[in-house]
């Protein structure tokens, strides 16, 4: 029969705090424009439809470019996290 090896709950604890955080190393940028929009609408950021945005031209957008790449970051986290607990 084999041997098992074990690991110290320390030391994979350790291991697996190590591991979250190379996993989710991100950092979500501001979006309290877009903030304002989901709380007023009632819908997460990355769902608010382009005609909920209140703006126009430029400024919406630069809402429409925050909104995708929240939701870009978003889905990288919720996928590094579910990879981790599988």
């Amino acid at each position: 029969m084999a041997k098992k090896e074990t690991i110290p709950v320390a030391d994979s604890c350790e291991i697996q705090s190590r591991t979250i955080k190379n996993f989710l190393n991100t950092e979500i940028k501001d979006f309290a424009t877009l903030g304002q929009q989901y709380q007023k609408i009632g819908i997460p950021v990355f769902a608010i439809p382009d005609d909920k945005l209140e703006a126009t031209g430029i400024v919406k957008d630069q809402l429409i470019q925050s909104r995708g790449a929240f939701n870009e970051q978003f889905t990288t986290i919720a996928n590094n996290i579910t990879a981790l607990l599988n």
